[in-house]
């Protein structure tokens, strides 16, 4: 971190507010900091900010969907607080307390402190809390102690600690804790996924995320795994299994769906192309769609052809979790030209006779960054190019935050007809005009405010001429992708859709088991 640089608000508090608040007021040191990292997830977001405890006391705030308190050097007042918060939160909003941990190894008086006392004062003080915050209606629902820091050289720690409970040695080696009150207490939930290698983000966009999000919200709890576990990782009625893409087999599957069937669990698949690459799944029967009790994509073009094999079907279109710092963004002499995608040779050979001719005419003012494709790189003929290869999600979107431009071909095939728009919305939310084919894009910005659709091979090179020439409306382009994408593509804006239906079908899931089993009668006689 650079000097004066203000430091990043920690995941684990930013994780206690639930990604589905829209009126959010947050109190003390760092609050401006923690507004501005929460909007990010949220274009509707509305903050309030207080310096201390005590204008917030008497500021009369009131219908808050989350209440954020980062106490600072001062005694915390719990009893003004809960009595304030009480009338200031809706009846489900969420109060965030971050407080510095009286017990941390960093604060205690090694000569009146006895270790093994320990246990017995720090249960008494949070017993107290907990007291406190029950006069008041409040419960936790959430705990985490952030920013562990091992007691590196203190022998007598290392030594008395050994054989305490975890609760205590997590108190020792916090400086902070964070705690999440509620005054209603809401039905669990657990989100259970079985995820594929990761490849190109799309774990990261269908699964990852959006449980991330979902995990903020009271009650939900996720984990994802390689595997399908053999028994629930969590102890609670209502439990959804996610399988993405699965290719399930006639021979190997039906063990696992029966295991699952008889855990209770609602089970899902997660599919976000057409099935025709993978010919397992034709092969199986289409067991991969029929043999779970619904299944969820990506488009209403796809839907329609996964209708054929299960008539459950969700439709989430792509979202991105936060929108990028756009502060982040340096510009840059040259333009910079954006393309990564795997298995696109045939969609973007007609395009390389143009765009090298026009890398002679202009190459010097383009930068080309290249992630995946070593053949279009090598294709490009300019020296004015960077190439990464396969990488993890973080570095794809680090490459692409830098680009002014992003290119991305589709020909007009079956598969690419049912694509999503990931690359585009990943593009605009990034501030990379997309430069791209009327096939699956052209319902995204259909007057072209923020992008140029290409019709022709060399449409896509014109494209790019016009915009390194006109940096004005190249920058006017950026604005305007961004600001689509803060207004109509941020995942918590869509957050309730995914759990409406999520709920509909947890309701329903005695009937949704019986219309599984009759399919899976039809597979298998």
């Amino acid at each position: 971190m650079k000097k004066n640089e203000t430091p990043p608000v920690p995941e684990d508090l930013l994780n206690l507010i639930p990604r589905n608040t829209e009126n959010l007021c947050v109190v003390g040191k760092g609050a401006g900091q923690l507004l501005k990292s929460f909007s990010s997830f949220s274009s509707c977001v509305q903050g309030q900010e207080f310096l201390s405890g005590s204008d917030f006391l008497s500021g009369g705030i009131r219908d808050l969907d989350g209440l954020a308190l980062l106490s600072g050097e001062e005694k915390t007042d719990f009893p003004a607080l809960f009595k304030e918060a009480k009338k200031s939160l809706k009846p489900k909003g969420a109060l965030i307390l971050q407080i510095p941990n009286p017990f941390c190894f960093g604060t205690l008086e090694s000569t009146d402190t006895r270790l093994e006392s320990l246990p017995a004062k720090i249960q008494n003080w949070h017993s107290s809390l907990r007291k406190e915050a029950e006069k008041n209606g409040f419960h936790i629902d959430r705990q985490r102690w952030p920013g562990v820091k091992e007691p590196n050289g203190n022998n007598r720690l290392t030594r008395e600690t050994r054989g305490l409970p975890k609760f205590v040695m997590d108190s020792l080696h916090a400086p902070l804790l964070y705690l999440r009150f509620l005054m209603y207490k809401p039905e669990p939930l657990h989100f259970q996924a079985q995820v594929l290698k990761p490849v190109g983000g799309v774990n990261d966009v269908r699964i990852t995320e959006p449980l991330a999000a979902l995990a903020t919200l009271p009650g939900v709890t996720a984990a994802i795994s390689r595997n399908i576990p053999g028994k629930p990782v969590m102890d609670v009625e209502r439990k959804i299994m996610i399988l993405h893409r699965p290719i399930l087999s006639l021979d190997n599957s039906l063990d696992a769906i029966k295991i699952l069937r008889e855990q209770g669990y609602l089970i899902l698949t997660e599919f976000d192309d057409h099935y025709s690459p993978w010919p397992g799944i034709e092969q199986n029967s289409f067991l991969s769609f029929a043999g779970v009790h619904a299944v969820q994509t990506t488009t209403p073009t796809l839907a329609e052809v996964l209708k054929e094999f299960n008539p459950e079907i969700g439709i989430f279109p792509n979202q991105l979790a936060a929108l990028p710092d756009e502060e982040e963004k340096t510009p840059a002499e040259k333009v910079r030209v954006f393309f990564g995608a795997l298995n696109r040779e045939k969609d973007w050979a007609p395009l390389i006779p143009a765009l090298n001719s026009m890398l002679k005419e202009i190459g010097s003012r383009i930068e080309f960054e290249i992630v995946f494709d070593q053949t279009f790189f090598k294709a490009l003929e300019t020296d004015q190019k960077n190439f990464t290869p396969q990488c993890p999600y973080d570095v794809y979107k680090s490459k692409l935050a830098g680009a002014d431009i992003a290119l991305m071909p589709l020909q007009d095939t079956l598969f690419n007809r049912m694509k999503s728009d990931l690359k585009f919305v990943e593009a605009a939310g990034f501030g990379a005009v997309p430069v791209a084919s009327p096939v699956v894009y052209e319902n995204c910005d259909p007057s072209g405010d923020f992008s140029i659709l290409c019709k022709q091979p060399d449409d896509f090179a014109n494209a790019i001429r016009k915009l390194v020439m006109d940096r004005g409306k190249l920058q006017k382009m950026q604005e305007r992708a961004r600001h689509y994408v803060r207004d109509n593509r941020l995942l918590c804006a869509h957050l309730a859709h995914r759990q409406n239906w999520y709920e509909d079908l947890l309701k329903r899931r005695a009937e949704l088991d019986q219309a599984l089993e009759r399919r899976l009668k039809a597979i298998i006689p």
